[in-house]
């Protein structure tokens, strides 16, 4: 079963790295891009907790001090679809999209078997983990119509595709409490942004078509920290009254981190008037060095905050704060356009999860565990002077499958429904499907007695 998982994330990781998403997003065309809620399935299904979630099947990057709370060697990859509708004040369109969200592989680098057969409990845990996926997307298509005095109808049509993705190597140390982890990343991608000019009324005239191209490469880093308080008070004879409540708070979060960019431009003058329809190329002008044209950026400094209840196995409880300063946001290949203002991005989070048992044998539906959230964000553009933001409602499900030498696997889902945007200029409201398959193998660094 672990060669045929290891095959398929093999498989799987070229797929992710080539595969765009098809979101026609008109705000994706400013700033950074649309930066993705890259959380795992699990906490998406929780409102998008992602300071303090993790637990013993489940991984949580944007904290990696939670990694610590994985018991058993863990594969988990994930998928989405979406389903938006664009509004504007006169029109409005719908459309569906997808795209694969994570692919991801941790491990404790020492068997709790073996630990527990040594009989020497050990005070201290290490957990490594590998996890890849999209940090901001760039997907839109659209055109502007208006008149203009002797030419007539001038239509300019805009398009852009493409975004990055992060690689990231996570490592989380425990000490009795106390956990601390840290994330080391590689930030890459490309982007493509596309203008046309279009004089439709002229019927002898050319169009300017312009591309700028330009790809980002640079190392991330995140660190974070989780402190557990225990709960569970005691009687005279030392009994535990409450066992499995806790209170755990998490804070992760890195300072502002450079990337370097590689841009080419291209001019394009087309036929395109109604008596030449051919659209055929008569000149074109590239700026393009051999090794292209350099320039650096800077990504925001991020914070993140939680806190996350537990009352017995059964019931978990978080709210979340994550924040960043996008305003100062620099980026050498797409300076800020005139319409644009970045500012402070923040976003508050909370859910719960619940299972009625998780050791029932008999009744699968109370094994499950049922999650619900919501959460609201702030986003960082400013468009024209108006603000834009995010709501939105989840619920999701664990669903677990009991395998062979009593291995467990989890078949998670999460629904969203939310808007983003400004009614004032564009307003998405969607519905977004997020699944997931997380595989827990308890033979990694398991060692093997013979008698």
């Amino acid at each position: 079963m672990t060669n045929k998982i290891l095959f398929l994330a093999i498989l799987l990781f070229p797929v992710m790295l080539y595969c765009q998403s098809a979101d026609n997003s008109p705000y994706s065309r400013f700033g950074f891009g649309n930066i993705v809620n890259s959380q795992k399935v699990s906490s998406v299904g929780m409102g998008r907790l992602s300071s303090v979630y993790g637990d013993s099947y489940n991984t949580n990057f944007d904290n990696p001090a939670t990694l610590t709370s994985l018991i058993n060697a863990t594969y988990e990859g994930g998928i989405y679809a979406k389903y938006t509708q664009i509004e504007q004040q006169t029109s409005s369109q719908t459309q569906w999209s997808g795209n694969m969200s994570y692919l991801s592989i941790s491990f404790p680098l020492k068997n709790q078997i073996s630990e527990s057969l040594q009989k020497k409990p050990s005070n201290y845990k290490w957990v490594m983990g590998f996890n890849l996926s999209p940090y901001s997307t760039n997907n839109y298509n659209l055109q502007e119509t208006r008149n203009v005095d002797s030419i007539g109808e001038v239509q300019t049509l805009y398009n852009g595709t493409g975004g990055s993705y992060r690689m990231v190597w996570g490592n989380a140390v425990k000490y009795k409490n106390l956990s601390v982890g840290l994330n080391i990343g590689w930030l890459f991608g490309k982007s493509s942004y596309g203008r046309q000019i279009l004089f439709n009324d002229l019927a002898y005239s050319y169009s300017d078509v312009f591309t700028d191209e330009y790809s980002i490469r640079g190392f991330s880093w995140k660190a974070g920290a989780t402190y557990r308080f225990d709960l569970s008070q005691t009687n005279d004879k030392k009994e535990a009254k409450y066992p499995g409540r806790n209170l755990l708070i998490g804070v992760s979060g890195n300072s502002a981190q450079s990337f370097n960019t590689t841009q080419s431009f291209l001019y394009r003058r087309v036929r395109t008037g109604i008596q030449s329809p051919d659209g055929s190329t008569i000149d074109t002008f590239k700026i393009s060095p051999a090794e292209g044209v350099k320039g650096k950026g800077k990504l925001p400094s991020e914070l993140n905050v939680g806190v996350l209840y537990t009352h017995s196995p059964k019931l978990k409880f978080g709210v979340d704060y994550s924040f960043s300063d996008w305003s100062r946001y620099e980026n050498d290949a797409k300076p800020n356009e005139q319409i644009l203002k970045l500012d402070k991005q923040y976003k508050i989070a909370a859910g719960v999860e619940y299972s009625p048992n998780p050791d029932d044998y008999k009744y699968y539906f109370k094994r499950i565990r049922y999650r619900l959230g919501a959460y609201y964000q702030h986003d960082p553009r400013l468009i024209n002077g108006s603000e834009l933001t995010e709501t939105g409602l989840s619920f999701g499900m664990g669903m677990p499958i009991r395998l062979p030498r009593q291995q467990i696997a989890f078949v998670h889902w999460a629904l969203e429904a939310g808007k983003f945007g400004n009614v004032n200029v564009i307003n998405e409201k969607y519905l977004r499907l997020h699944f997931a398959f997380n595989f827990s193998d308890t033979s990694w660094f398991y060692k093997r007695k013979y008698d």
